[in-house]
């Protein structure tokens, strides 16, 4: 990998507290140090000598004549003794201790100068001088603090090359720090230190202005803590090594003992480098076992590279936490990005260019591979299969996850009017919850239960409708029920007078007439007690009361529910079948009865019969009487149908009201289980759920596709067929009102008042009317303001947030210049913040034109992209340096637009604000 391309700040033991055989008191040779120092558990050393660098010095002349080999980088620090005299927080005496403070120096620095600067100080009114090179002597030494630091500061060769470490913990012990009776604090030797030396974590968070009370609320305040130490101040902590034999990078016990504590400090291995613990110390450096920070190697992205002859053929390294990419425009931040995601998850890249209507690239690259630190390997390529230019193809093998935020996406989808796009994101997002998901599922299983019970229904509907038309047919078939009875009457009148005209006694006709009406009584009792028979039959085994929906309930107690109520209904069941039975018991007793009734009535009529047969006129009108009477049973008995066919209707329709209700109490009951299950822990972000009918798709999906509209307005302005609202403009109210609504427009339709197109059937427009037309309209809230009534910039963030918060995988995160979407006050205030949190959970990658993302988030590695017009032979159209936000210097001998800089230069040459921001940043600790 080239010397300009690097992961930048990266976690790092280092040992800053180290001692030579040149310190008074090491036990071991200069040879055995060496070993030591090799084998140390650290990749910086600090040698840490009492007034001396000559330890140091060594070391590196070794180094550089080649007769030490070691890949460690040191850093020259000197251990001094003030002449200030404070008491010791342990001492049990009032007397006091002249403590020790350490200077480190930068490593860049010349090592004469140092000791030229030792030399000069005074301890006790004498200069060092010719002592400096006798380490007994040296070990006795006093200096002034104040003395030391007006030198250092005043002297050009070490402005901004030198840091104050005060060892807190070797002066306070353990202890609770108490502002008021502490003599650093008090004589203000805390406010001038750098760093701080303390691996106590109470102390720790005093100087990082969070300490608690045993209950968690904060100990002090922040002018408190201003007042006592100035600004936040990291610790750090070395092995404090005398003896050759000790590990060096362990800290050590109470009892001078190694331990698996380390001091980790997430920089460049550079005195620049280490100046960011004063920057960011809470973020820079940690004492404990583990590195701080890790992730898993699968969700991690390694490296890049292009395989296309415009890049250059190295790859590109990432951080494991925040890389920004930063070049001029045209320069490829937006393209690298691009090619990541991909190569990574192409399908995701398409649908969200989509979703907003970005246009892909028109150009691609030929080929492109991304390397995650688990070892697997994305490849995008050209696919040569293709007739057109830009399909993508992928290795099918590599399932990774990403989230890839394309430029202007957040801004586009905040401005788009349909709700659509973002409850898409919400719904992908809560069903990573497998209780979510299963409410979900419970839902379209419910959903589509009352769906097929509509379809079905409204077939039940129009079956019943045709088998009223079918008897409605038959009786017309069969005549006139009036005509028939009036011809009746007319037919039996000639009888009377024919058998008067046969001689017939008027007894025998009376009779005759009496035993006929006799006959046709029974006759019609005992049909209609056999089709009450015929009936009791059916109804006997049917379902009259229909299962409840338990859905909405926890399983536990729907079982529980369910199995009562099916015990309920086989009772009562039973019950039924027992009165049905015992009236078509009944039925058949009363039968039997009117059959005997009528054997007896038939032997009288019967002789009376053939006797007025004689008369064959007589004889004809008795036939004609007769069959119009079976005519009228007939029409009496398909009318009894027609009837039940008509209350069959109006019950069918009376369910299908009812299911389509149960359409918005399963969407109410969806909408209060999402809700009760998604809410964001330890976020200010909320959901919310509303139940909404789609009123646009009901005009776009019935009333366009299925009404005349050029007569919708006649329908309309019918009293009895008046909607609350238009239906060419309808407007919902609440489900009572639109049932109400719907029960106007089915029967306008089937009564013909509201008119279809031609080619709609009266069954195709019912179906289309109970379609179901709701949804869960899904909003966000944040700070009591709703998604849809936020400033766009607010949107955007709110977006963010809610597309990287919920996402549960901790997968990259892809930002494509963020900043496009957002306020420079947002951006400020808001996103650098959420971004220095997340980047600690997950790995983060930005494109970006803005510093405060750069400097404000602390980014651990910038990657300088840079677009060449006229490349040369050893040079390629696009090129790209990385490296850490410390890395910095001038080689003025270059003329290579990338090496003749660090990247703190690029940082400040690039982005508009950039030096602006290098000094917020330092200013926000008041460091010079």
């Amino acid at each position: 990998m080239s010397k300009y391309l690097s992961r930048g700040s990266e976690w790092r033991k280092w040992d800053l507290h180290v001692h030579s055989p040149f310190s008074k008191g090491y036990t071991g040779t200069w040879s055995n140090f060496c070993e030591q120092v090799n084998n140390a558990d650290c990749d910086v050393i600090g040698i840490n000598d009492y007034f001396s660098v000559a330890g140091y010095r060594k070391l590196i002349e070794e180094i550089e004549n080649g007769s030490f080999e070691t890949t460690k980088i040191f850093f020259p620090i000197v251990e001094f003794r003030m002449t200030d005299v404070l008491t010791h927080k342990a001492s049990r005496t009032n007397g006091g201790t002249n403590f020790n403070f350490h200077i480190i120096f930068n490593n860049t620095l010349n090592i004469e100068d140092i000791e030229s600067f030792i030399r000069s100080l005074k301890s006790e009114g004498q200069i060092i001088g010719s002592d400096y090179s006798d380490k007994e002597k040296l070990a006795t030494k006093k200096v002034s603090f104040d003395e030391v630091l007006k030198e250092l500061e005043t002297d050009r060769k070490f402005m901004n090359n030198f840091l104050v470490w005060i060892p807190y913990d070797e002066y306070g012990g353990i202890d609770n720090i108490d502002p008021n009776s502490d003599s650093f604090i008090k004589q203000d030797f805390i406010k001038r230190a750098h760093v701080l030396g303390s691996a106590n974590e109470k102390q720790i968070k005093y100087f990082l202005w969070a300490s608690c009370t045993e209950d968690g609320k904060p100990k002090f305040s922040n002018d408190d803590y201003r007042k006592a130490i100035g600004v936040k101040k990291a610790c750090i902590k070395g092995s404090d090594s005398h003896h050759s034999s000790y590990p060096l990078g362990k800290l050590k016990d109470q009892d001078s003992k190694p331990t698996e504590k380390f001091c980790w400090i997430k920089a460049e291995m550079t005195f620049n480098g280490l100046k960011q613990v004063v920057y960011e110390p809470e973020e820079r450096v940690k004492i404990q076992e583990l590195e701080p920070e890790q992730k898993s190697p699968y969700l991690v992205i390694d490296k890049c590279k292009y395989v296309d002859s415009s890049f250059m053929v190295d790859e590109l390294v990432f951080s494991s936490n925040l890389t920004v990419v930063i070049g001029g425009k045209s320069t490829g931040k937006s393209l690298l990005l691009r090619n990541i995601a991909e190569a990574i998850d192409s399908a995701q890249v398409s649908k969200k260019l989509k979703e907003v209507e970005i246009p892909p690239y028109k150009k691609q690259v030929s080929g492109f591979s991304v390397s995650w630190f688990d070892g697997k390997v994305n490849q995008k390529e050209i696919s040569s299969r293709n007739n057109f230019e830009g399909e993508m193809f992928d290795n099918p093998e590599i399932g990774k996850k990403i989230i890839y935020i394309p430029q202007s996406y957040l801004n586009r989808l905040s401005d788009n009017n349909s709700n659509s796009a973002i409850a898409d994101i919400i719904i992908t997002l809560i069903k990573q919850n497998q209780e979510i998901q299963d409410i979900f599922d419970l839902f379209e299983s419910n959903k589509q239960l009352i769906n097929s019970k509509i379809y079905e229904d409204i077939n039940k509907l129009f079956s019943c409708l045709g088998e009223f038309y079918e008897l409605n047919n038959q009786i017309k078939e069969i005549g006139d029920e009036s005509g028939i009875t009036k011809e009746l009457d007319n037919l039996r009148n000639e009888i009377e007078q024919l058998q008067q005209q046969a001689g017939i006694s008027t007894e025998d006709r009376q009779l005759y007439l009496d035993k006929q009406k006799e006959k046709n009584q029974l006759e019609k009792e005992i049909n209609d007690i056999n089709d009450s028979i015929t009936y009791l039959n059916q109804i006997k085994d049917i379902t009259l009361v229909n299962d409840p929906n338990l859905s909405p309930l926890k399983i536990e107690f729907a079982n529980k529910i369910n199995q009562g109520y099916q015990n309920l209904k086989l009772t009562f069941h039973e019950k039924w079948q027992e009165i049905v039975s015992e009236s078509i018991a009944e039925c058949t007793n009363l039968s039997s009865e009117n059959n005997k009734l009528l054997e007896a009535c038939i032997t009288i009529y019967n002789p009376l019969l053939e006797k007025m047969k004689k008369n064959n006129l007589l004889s004809e009108k008795i036939r004609k009487v007769n069959e119009l009477s079976g005519y009228v049973q007939e029409i009496s008995a398909k009318k009894v149908l027609l009837n039940k066919c008509i209350d069959n209707y109006w019950a069918i329709f009376g369910e299908l009201l009812n299911k389509y209700a149960s359409y918005f109490r399963l969407y109410e009951q969806f909408s209060a289980d999402q809700s009760s299950k998604s809410n964001l822990t330890g976020s200010n972000l909320k959901f919310k759920f509303e139940v909404r009918f789609l009123a646009n798709e009901f005009y776009n999906k019935f009333v366009d596709l299925v009404c005349d509209g050029r007569r919708i307005s006649t329908f309309i302005n019918i009293p009895e067929y008046r909607t609350s609202a238009p239906i060419n403009d309808y407007t919902y109210k609440d489900i009572e009102t639109l049932i109400s609504d719907f029960e106007k427009v089915f029967k306008g339709i089937m009564n013909e008042k509201l008119s279809l197109k031609n080619n709609i059937t009266k069954q195709e427009a019912i179906t289309k009317l109970f379609e179901n037309r709701f949804d869960i309209h899904y909003d966000i809230i944040q700070d009591n303001d709703c998604l849809s009534t936020m400033s766009q910039g607010k949107k955007s963030l709110v977006l963010l947030q809610l597309l990287i918060e919920m996402d549960n995988s901790k997968c990259p995160i892809l930002l494509d210049q963020p900043e496009d979407d957002l306020d420079n006050r947002s951006i400020y205030n808001e996103l650098v913040k959420f971004i220095k949190h997340k980047k600690k959970e997950r790995q983060i990658i930005i494109a970006t034109h803005n510093p405060n993302l750069v400097v404000g988030a602390d980014a651990e590695c910038v990657i300088v992209a840079h677009q060449t017009v006229n490349p040369t032979n050893n040079s390629y159209k696009f090129e790209y340096v990385s490296g850490a936000l410390e890395n910095t210097f001038v080689n003025s001998k270059s003329n290579d637009i990338l090496y003749k800089q660090g990247i703190q230069e690029h940082v400040c040459e690039i982005l508009e604000g950039g030096k602006e921001a290098f000094q917020n940043r330092k200013n926000k600790y008041h460091i010079s």
